[in-house]
């Protein structure tokens, strides 16, 4: 098993800014989806449907990415409580 050379507080640190990063994901990709799609009422071109379409994909790649954030910051908590139990007390 691999050691881990890490500072506890800053896995843990890390791993709240991680949640907070997924969540704000969430929000603005909701947010902006929900902008084009009332926005799609009255303007539909080639630039509408070029954006759509990108936009698309960036939300699927972004939810991606809060999803392995949500996955991962469990872990470095998890990793910040072994170490801790492992250091001697002072």
């Amino acid at each position: 098993m691999p050691v881990a050379y890490a500072d506890p507080q800053h896995l843990r640190e890390f791993a709240h800014k991680l949640k907070a990063f997924a969540q704000d994901i969430d929000h603005y990709t909701n947010t902006v989806n929900g902008g084009m799609r009332r926005l799609g009422e009255s303007w539909r071109d080639e630039y509408y449907y070029r954006f759509e379409e990108v936009f698309a994909e960036a939300a699927v790649m972004l939810h991606e990415l809060a999803e392995a954030s949500r996955e991962l910051a469990p872990h470095l908590e998890h990793d910040a409580e072994i170490i801790d139990k492992r250091r001697p007390i002072k």
